[in-house]
């Protein structure tokens, strides 16, 4: 899977993202990069 490819997956469903360039960076340097996926607890809490 080329670097476009594996962006096109990673964007697709995202609600925000860094960058485009700086994902597809991340892409051509790490072949294996970690996710950190964050969770905002936001309006009325009961």
């Amino acid at each position: 899977m080329d670097t476009e490819e594996r962006v096109h997956m990673v964007l697709r469903g995202l609600n925000e993202v860094i960058t485009v360039e700086d994902l597809r960076h991340l892409f051509e340097v790490e072949s294996r990069p970690k996710a950190y996926i964050g969770i905002e607890p936001s309006g009325q809490t009961f």
